[in-house]
């Protein structure tokens, strides 16, 4: 819920802030019971968009108790591809892994045997687009419609290279394969 704060307010509120607090300070305490040799908080596109990321990431930091990792969205593109193409053969071809959060998209192209090689992102996500164009007063084909163009023109300068699999990868797309199943 913090992009859909930031899309709001362009920042995360005060209460989100201390629920997102509460939730890792929660995570930290469990992992210390189960004797973890360490714990490391990362925050993803709402550490790097907003006017107050800085005091989201101070928030956490004091909630677990140690320093906070702000992935770049280069970083978080890579972090997606290595999770995504774990268990894929080395020599499964070259592989382009779609992460679509709430607001941002990550594209990455590689293979699984010298990793990522091509990594773009987008400040556009699955809430983001959402709460541009297709909300309750505006559904419809012609918010469809808006929504496709607007993704259009944030990808329009990706040239990406010719793959052989593609995989998407977070909620965004569970959401699609309970509607379209698991191949698109």
């Amino acid at each position: 819920g913090l992009a859909a704060d930031i899309l709001r307010h362009g920042a995360v509120s005060p209460g989100k802030l201390e629920d997102a607090a509460t939730v890792a300070g929660r995570y930290a305490r469990l992992a210390a019971r189960l004797d973890a040799d360490a714990v490391a908080a990362v925050v993803t596109a709402p550490g790097r968009q907003g006017r107050a990321s800085t005091e989201l990431v101070a928030a956490l930091g004091k909630a677990v108790g140690s320093p906070v990792k702000v992935l770049t969205a280069e970083e978080e593109g890579r972090f997606a591809f290595v999770g995504a193409t774990e268990r894929l053969e080395p020599d499964g071809g070259i592989v382009a892994v779609c992460d679509v959060g709430g607001g941002s998209t990550e594209l990455v192209v590689g293979t699984v045997l010298l990793g990522p090689a091509w990594v773009r992102s987008a400040d556009i996500g699955s809430l983001r687009l959402t709460r541009v164009c297709l909300n309750a007063d505006r559904a419809g084909t012609k918010a469809v419609d808006r929504a496709r163009q607007i993704v259009a023109r944030e990808l329009e300068e990706f040239d990406a290279p010719q793959v052989e699999v593609a995989l998407a990868v977070c909620g965004s797309a569970r959401a699609a394969a309970k509607i379209a199943g698991r191949r698109l």
